[in-house]
């Protein structure tokens, strides 16, 4: 049973909640609702500029044309963002180097080699190196890592192996490398693959 001043108490704390809740929500409902400070937007990352893809054709004809032992009728033209060569050469070997010019002057831009060898007789020298670029192809088509990458491989006067394109990633670079690495004959690589913003 309740007392007198219990009971009396329990009225005035009853009035006082009463009195005191709508107040408390009135003061707290501004800030419960009150929308976070305003804040600059991220800057926004510019965009990498996409290399003027015909630029890099006339640097790369330049460049052919100031390669010695390289024909002078290999052409260089342009479709869409991927350079094309085209013309006539004795052996493959001088496709290849045609080719590796190229890549090594078009950099991100991609290098479509669509030269025909005229000669059907290539040099020992010639078909070994061909031979080895077919083995180094096969490898990374073989392979799970590679096997999609659409990577270019040729090879110099020095039986350098180049690759050349653009793969996704660091790790992509290094599978195809790893790869070429391991193929009986390769004795040193000149890796030209680019790696998007890296």
């Amino acid at each position: 049973m309740m007392t007198l001043s219990e009971s009396v108490r329990a009225a005035i704390m009853k009035r006082i909640l009463l009195c005191c809740i709508p107040a408390l929500l009135a003061a707290a409902l501004p800030v419960l609702t009150a929308e976070p400070p305003a804040t600059d937007p991220p800057a926004a990352v510019a965009p990498q500029p996409e290399p003027d893809v015909k630029a890099v054709a006339l640097k790369v004809e330049q460049a052919l044309k100031a390669t010695a032992g390289l024909p002078s009728d290999i052409t260089v033209t342009t479709h869409a963002s991927t350079i094309l060569l085209n013309g006539k050469v004795a052996t493959e070997a001088e496709g290849a180097r045609a080719e590796s010019v190229a890549q090594g002057v078009a950099g991100k831009v991609r290098v479509t080699n669509q030269i025909e060898i005229t000669s059907a007789a290539a040099s020992p020298a010639d078909q070994a190196a061909l031979s080895l670029v077919k083995n180094v192809e096969d490898a990374l088509k073989r392979d799970m890592a590679t096997a999609n990458l659409g990577v270019t491989v040729s090879i110099d006067d020095h039986q350098t192996i180049g690759l050349h394109g653009l793969v996704p990633s660091r790790e992509a670079r290094i599978a195809v490398e790893r790869v070429t690495s391991r193929v009986q004959g390769v004795r040193k690589i000149d890796s030209r693959l680019v790696v998007p913003g890296g």
